[in-house]
């Protein structure tokens, strides 16, 4: 089908001229693109996809350099990114996908990016002052060739935000193809972690310091959110703001082990606390409760007058040692939680099983359950006893959070080599600036409650070599998401 370039250029230029291309549709301050420059790309492109006339290479570049000799460097990678996209939408015109055909689109893109490639360098060679000297084009061929094999993720975008071009490890770390990012703004990249006011702030920085750099939520094509150290500079070519350049470097992994390792430090912390409270305080909680029942006892045989109001009172004291009791119960299970032992499991088949000894008592609270799995065996390396513990403990955290009922979501589902575990209810929602804490121990909004489900939630997923995260918004509920590798 690229050999349509070659043979139909006309009717390539009459399709392009029908559908108003040539008339100002491409916005400013790009100049206007006009047939004399889309016949030239296509001159050139001819010798990169069919290499025709390998010695003329230089001779056609500097022929286009003469021809976009007003376009300055961000303005001629936008012109041809823009070409790119038009022939791609010409060849669909012709039932021709060229998505559908890797081979064929990647000898394509690989054109397309060897002439931008070798117009910039010559743009910088043929017009500079030390023409004629090798090392300068070499040293250029090197700095392009750092940008599209750098192990950092690189962003090139116009002055309005829009993206320009990407390197391959952009490409990798998020997870999309160059044509589904080329053109865009990069607001697609944009957490639901990140507020409107961070990123007015950050641009406003941008503006008036022509750079920025921190630390912060980014989300991958597949819902994924990771966190990157990112550096952001103007690009200026005589004073004026022509594009920006964005260098990130993926800190999710380091930032995981931060909060693991702290976690471990509390959790070591309250390990050593729970030992001296067993024998200090558990033992007399039984002792209390014991002597409760045999006053009870004595009162009834006796026939104490107003036995009945002491009774009740006796009964007061005996449910509140037995919610201490139960509450240093909770404080041992966290810091004695056994180990995991992962063994291959059908992960719908542990969920369902679950939810079917909930559904009564959500019944009873006025709350409906919902459940979505995938057609396909979902099997992955997990504890199934744990696993099923993690149910318990959100629907626990879910029923908390909607006293006059509501509705839980449950879905599975499988996203390229993992498995997804969707937890989400109608509930209250958790704020914003809450959100970070509540995996942390001990800490909880209720006024019953240890504070100790979630932390053994995140604890228990880890153990399954998992991961957790949260989103959530006031009024309307909290989803948690949990993901294990696929069991192959």
């Amino acid at each position: 089908m690229l050999v349509k370039l070659k043979t139909n250029r006309a009717h390539i230029l009459e399709y392009f001229k029908e559908k108003g291309y040539f008339k100002g549709d491409i916005t400013s301050p790009l100049p206007q693109m006009r047939p004399p420059h889309f016949i030239n790309i296509l001159n050139v492109l001819e010798y990169y996809l069919f290499d025709l006339n390998p010695s003329k290479r230089d001779k056609y570049i500097q022929s286009s350099l003469i021809l976009y000799k007003s376009f300055n460097v961000i303005q001629l990678i936008q012109m041809l990114q823009t070409s790119k996209e038009w022939l791609i939408d010409y060849f669909r015109s012709q039932n021709f996908d060229l998505s559908n055909s890797p081979d064929e689109y990647k000898q394509f893109d690989r054109a397309y990016s060897s002439f931008l490639t070798d117009l910039l360098l010559h743009r910088t060679y043929f017009t500079g002052k030390e023409s004629g000297k090798p090392t300068r084009f070499s040293k250029l061929n090197l700095y392009y060739r750092a940008f599209q094999q750098s192990s950092d993720t690189i962003l090139i975008t116009d002055e309005h935000g829009t993206l320009i071009d990407v390197n391959r490890a952009f490409l990798e770390l998020y997870g999309y193809k160059r044509n589904e990012v080329i053109g865009k703004t990069t607001s697609f990249l944009r957490s639901s972690r990140s507020r409107d006011q961070f990123y007015r702030e950050m641009w406003q920085s941008v503006r008036d310091h022509r750079e920025w750099k921190g630390e912060i939520y980014n989300k991958c094509k597949c819902g994924k959110e990771i966190f990157v150290w990112l550096s952001i500079t103007a690009i200026c070519e005589n004073e004026r703001v022509v594009g920006y350049l964005g260098v990130q470097i993926d800190l999710t992994e380091r930032k995981e082990m931060e909060k693991r390792l702290l976690q471990s430090e509390r959790m070591a912390m309250v390990g050593q606390m729970s030992a001296k409270v067993t024998h200090e305080i558990r033992n007399p909680l039984s002792s209390i409760t014991l002597n409760c029942e045999l006053l009870e006892d004595e009162i009834k045989n006796f026939g104490i007058e107003k036995a009945s109001e002491a009774i009740n009172l006796l009964k007061i004291i005996t449910t509140e040692t037995d919610r201490l009791t139960k509450l240093l119960n909770e404080y041992l299970q966290f810091t004695r939680l056994p180990q995991s032992i992962p063994e291959r499991c059908d992960l719908v088949q542990i969920v369902d099983e679950e939810l079917d000894f909930l559904v009564p008592g959500a019944a009873q609270k006025q709350i409906q359950i919902h459940r979505s799995y995938p057609e396909e065996r979902a099997t992955c390396q997990i504890d199934s006893n744990q696993i099923r513990r993690i149910i318990i403990n959100l629907a626990e955290n879910a029923f908390a959070a909607m006293p006059q009922g509501g509705e839980i979501f449950v879905a599975i589902k499988r996203i390229d080599q993992e498995l997804v575990l969707e937890f989400r209810d109608t509930g209250k929602g958790i704020p914003e600036e809450n959100q970070e804490k509540v995996f942390d121990p001990f800490y909880t909004d209720k006024l019953e409650g240890t504070g100790l489900g979630l932390s053994i939630v995140q604890q228990i997923v880890h153990e399954n070599k998992g991961t957790i995260t949260l989103r959530s918004r006031l009024d309307q509920g909290a989803a948690f998401e949990i993901r294990f590798g696929v069991f192959h």
